[in-house]
């Protein structure tokens, strides 16, 4: 169990900055797509519309891996006012079974999120005509990542005495 551990603390190293590198490009981006969206509507340009179709896209790929940045840093809403009374024993057991639920549900998200990929790779977005797969991309990729987070998460806790 703790080779799996670590293999799992090794796998986070590498995608750790990755998810992180990732939001923070996508969110200069949205952020100097907009900008140019405003500035073109109110000059002689006239609007661009690929602009708000590219920041939607790319706020799909901030939110799957800013949800995992999240779930490595242990931020999302948990059961903690609920369990943090319990004796460790039962706060174990708890916390087990949260990221077995997580664990699952993320597998769905990943199967499922593939399935769509597949479904759409033949189908192009409206403004930027490029394959709606790569945006959808965004769901299974951040869920395994997610996932990746939640089972190292909870190895630490099986790990833990």
């Amino acid at each position: 169990m703790h080779l799996v551990d670590r293999a799992l603390k090794s796998i986070e190293r590498i995608i750790r900055p990755i998810e992180s590198y990732l939001v923070l490009l996508l969110t200069i981006e949205i952020t100097i797509v907009i900008f140019a969206a405003t500035v073109s509507r109110y000059t002689a340009v006239g609007a661009l519309g690929w602009t708000s179709e590219l920041a939607s896209y790319s706020l799909s790929w901030i939110t799957f891996f800013g949800a995992s940045l999240v779930m490595d840093r242990q931020g999302h809403l948990a059961m903690g006012l609920l369990t943090k009374n319990l004796p460790h024993k039962l706060r174990k057991y708890s916390e087990i079974f949260v990221y077995i639920v997580i664990l699952l549900s993320l597998g769905i998200l990943v199967k499922s999120g593939f399935n769509i990929v597949a479904m759409t790779t033949t189908q192009l977005s409206a403004a930027m005509q490029i394959p709606l797969a790569w945006v959808y991309l965004s769901i299974p990729l951040g869920s395994a990542f997610m996932f990746i987070h939640a089972l190292s998460q909870c190895v630490s806790v099986l790990l833990e005495r």
